[in-house]
């Protein structure tokens, strides 16, 4: 369903986020009635956990119905804030029992969900008149097939017998367009293939059987197609003029999920795979209604197919699914290659569809579970006893989990200034995907959080640095944090670590005031489930932003700068506008509050892509702002103007720019994503650099680049016998 209602939106393009913030009323109240029968809690957890089994045992946490949330916990573990499939778009993920989330069964269950897809039906018609891709039939002898654009970016499929001019439609979402390629090929419609029940694949159902009476309407009886008339079981054969397709089962999405396969007949057409949300290019569907095994099961049974198999997808999502597969295997040359030739297309609002399955089992990882590289990717090793089948369910679950996080990792660099708007420092925040060793020499996949400030305040240096490992499930696995003030004559420092061990927390902080050293440890305490970090919360903040939404009320746990257990209250302060460099934005808004008595408060206001565009710390002198560049310390003279004046740059009339950049905007920024992915370090390399730059401001910018740099250099020649008291130029 994707944008279009909480669906079928593709793995690689959202977070799934299960996270159950705790309610004030957690703090007193015991467990509500009838939540134990909901969610039995076993035994062996019943009594982990307990600093204050108020706080932090689930079972004092009140029920799901009447606790707010971003979603609740299908596992038995609630209160426990993890990065894990199903989220309040939602599906049942990595869990072994189904769960449907309550947006997702209004969406799928009732007239709600309906009410939700003619919304989208009419707005779509709206913004995309003519449909959101340029559609390019493709014919063979025999057949043709005419992709029907619809919604946002759904994919309904005209497949027509040359010989008869009978026809069979795919997912029929948005019925006037289907029936508008219906009379633009002068065809007759025969019969419906439904790949699911969702809302954004058979809405059309009922219309189109209106206007054509003996039309068949295919479908599983699993999944409650509208308007079924011939359910179908794995294997089924269906007729459509001298068209042959072959239904095949595929649970995972939904429990009664079917894919159609064209093949056989005519005999001089490859076959042709018509996935629904089973499969995308480079990704794969939600996980609503089956578990990572059924839906490995399936995803099999379409790779067996064939290499020449033609794919034709539900949805049109290929930059998104490629740009995320490109954080798993940035050095494939078949991803790489297919993500500029994705961009182009899109650049010229062409479809991507179709691609082949030999080309989805060379990048796509959701088809290539079994690669080494990318369990290496995801940090996972087969266990001992694990037969391969259940490591690669594991790693399809896994793969699921760091989807909105992709768009979440990136670099960022702020100015800070004082009260009076001048310039005293910076803060810089990344976040990127790494590795965790654990002490038992397992390795996890994770983020990693690195934030620093430096600052001048009144003449004082001072500043902050954090360094975290923080899992895909916001579980802290590691964090070290350092702050400083160097008052003339009484320096302050301070250094708190964080280290989570076999579910216990390990908690040390160091103070250094003068010449006076204090430290203080606190060894073996429980974990607490749902304690959000400061690292985790740079993650937390990125998403909540990207969504534009937060359930009212929400809390989680988090530590004080003392370092003991307090609530974080995050609240919306709404939409503005704002000033960002010399352009005005609007920005999303987002206050966290840490503390009870004389809480600490942010003000965060991020830009739609989760980039902060300022940040301000209730009673701190510094601000962070988003500047097009760092201004410099002091007021430089203003450059004279010149006598002949500037002409202005028409970027649009001029041919030959337009030739080398605006056409390519789309692909130039995919390859310089792609190699920015490659290459991590580079912002960190190139944020040190403006610093130090901005810090001394030499007379000379390029002799001091090519100082700076000249340590980084692989090739230099060899140094002279006797040293130059002149510096080095720039190479």
């Amino acid at each position: 369903m994707g944008q279009n209602g909480p669906g079928a939106e593709p793995a690689q393009g959202s977070l799934d986020v299960l996270m159950t913030p705790v309610s004030p009323e957690a703090m007193t109240r015991g467990p509500s009635k009838g939540y134990e029968e909901q969610w039995p809690i076993p035994d062996e957890e019943a009594g982990s956990g307990c600093l204050g089994r108020s706080l932090l045992d689930p079972r004092s946490l009140p029920s799901p119905e009447s606790c707010p949330r971003l979603a609740c916990d299908p596992s038995g573990s609630r209160g426990r804030w993890s990065w894990s499939p199903g989220t309040w778009e939602a599906h049942a993920g990595a869990h072994t029992r189904v769960h449907q989330p309550w947006m997702y069964t209004l969406y799928a269950h009732t007239r709600l969900g309906y009410l939700f897809y003619k919304r989208q039906v009419r707005k779509a018609r709206e913004r995309y008149p003519h449909g959101h891709s340029v559609p390019q039939p493709v014919a063979f002898p025999g057949v043709k097939i005419l992709p029907v654009p619809v919604l946002a970016n759904n994919y309904s499929y005209l497949v027509i017998d040359t010989g008869s001019r009978c026809a069979a439609v795919v997912d029929p979402a948005d019925p006037r367009a289907v029936q508008a390629a219906i009379e633009q090929e002068g065809v007759t419609l025969d019969a419906i293939l439904c790949t699911h029940k969702h809302w954004d694949h058979s809405g059309g159902n009922a219309e189109l059987c209106r206007r054509h009476g003996s039309c068949r309407v295919y479908g599983s009886a699993a999944d409650a197609v509208p308007q079924l008339t011939h359910p179908v079981l794995d294997g089924a054969r269906i007729g459509v003029g001298e068209l042959c397709f072959t239904a095949r089962h595929t649970p995972g999405h939904t429990v009664g999920h079917v894919i159609y396969v064209l093949d056989g007949n005519p005999p001089a057409a490859p076959p042709c795979l018509f996935s629904g949300d089973l499969l995308f290019l480079s990704g794969c569907g939600r996980i609503f209604e089956g578990t990572p095994e059924t839906m490995l099961a399936s995803l099999d049974t379409a790779a067996a197919l064939g290499e020449d198999t033609l794919l034709w997808p539900g949805h049109e999502y290929a930059l998104e699914c490629l740009g995320f597969a490109s954080l798993l295997d940035a050095d494939n040359p078949h991803l790489e290659q297919k993500l500029r030739w994705a961009g182009q297309q899109r650049l010229e609002r062409r479809s991507t569809c179709p691609s082949t399955l030999g080309e989805e089992c060379a990048y796509n990882p959701f088809l290539r579970t079994q690669s080494p590289e990318v369990q290496a990717a995801l940090g996972l090793r087969r266990r001992g006893s694990e037969d391969s089948t259940a490591f690669r369910a594991r790693v399809l679950g896994e793969l699921r989990h760091p989807a909105e996080l992709g768009p979440c990792l990136f670099a960022e660099t702020l100015a800070l200034v004082d009260l009076g708007g001048r310039p005293c420092g910076e803060l810089q925040l990344s976040a990127q995907l790494g590795s965790y060793g654990h002490p038992d020499g397992r390795d996890e996949a994770c983020v990693l959080v690195r934030a620093r400030s430096q600052a001048s305040v009144d003449g004082v240096p001072c500043g902050t640095s954090l360094h975290a490992f923080v899992s895909k499930k916001l579980e802290t696995l590691e964090q070290h944090q350092h702050e400083y003030v160097k008052l003339p004559g009484h320096p302050m420092d301070k250094t708190t670590q964080l280290v989570q061990r076999g579910g216990k927390i390990l908690i040390s902080c160091t103070t250094v005031e003068g010449e006076e050293r204090q430290s203080q440890r606190w060894e073996e305490l429980p974990a607490a489930r749902g304690l959000v970090s400061e690292g985790a919360a740079v993650l937390l903040g990125r998403v909540l932003a990207r969504r534009r939404a937060v359930p009212p009320s929400t809390v989680f746990l988090a530590l004080d700068p003392e370092g003991h257990f307090c609530l974080a209250t995050y609240s919306v302060l709404g939409t503005q506008r704002q000033q960002v460099g010399v352009e005005e934005a609007e920005v999303f808004v987002l206050e966290r509050a840490v503390g009870a008595t004389v809480p600490l408060t942010w003000q965060d206001s991020f830009l739609p892509d989760g980039h902060l565009a300022r940040r301000i710390q209730v009673g701190c002198p510094t601000t962070a702002l988003l500047l097009d560049k760092l201004p410099p310390l002091e007021q430089e003279p203003t450059e004279a103007p010149l006598a002949w004046g500037k002409q202005p740059l028409a970027w649009e009339d001029d041919a030959q720019l337009r030739s080398q950049f605006l056409d390519r905007k789309e692909e130039l920024q995919a390859s310089h994503a792609a190699y920015v992915r490659r290459h991590p370090e580079l912002p960190a390399l190139l944020g040190d650099f403006l610093q130090a730059l901005l810090l001394r401001q030499p007379p000379d910018p390029p002799t001091f680049a090519a100082t700076f740099f000249a340590p980084f250099a692989t090739r230099r020649p060899p140094s002279p016998p006797f040293r130059s008291a002149c510096p080095p130029s720039p190479p």
